[in-house]
């Protein structure tokens, strides 16, 4: 039997994969890969908290009616991790 991931972290990957998909073909490109050079402060996200952020990203990309893969769900965790 699977795991299954909370559903607060599912509703986040949601909005986070929809948010970097839209960002994609809305933002120019340069202005998205400022966002992602800045320093970050966090701490890294512990192992459980990494892998339920990976299965949640992974699972919306698979269901999603559009295209939403590697560079969307990198986006996506990275938000999320962030």
């Amino acid at each position: 039997r699977a795991l299954r991931a909370p559903v607060a972290l599912l509703a986040e990957a949601g909005r986070d994969i929809v948010s970097a998909s839209l960002s994609l073909r809305l933002r120019p490109f340069d202005r998205i890969v400022r966002t992602l050079e800045r320093p970050t402060n966090n701490p890294a996200a512990d192992p459980d908290t990494a892998y339920w952020i990976r299965r949640a990203v992974s699972a919306w990309g698979r269901r999603l009616p559009w295209r939403a893969k590697c560079f969307e769900q990198g986006l996506a965790a990275a938000a999320m991790l962030g």
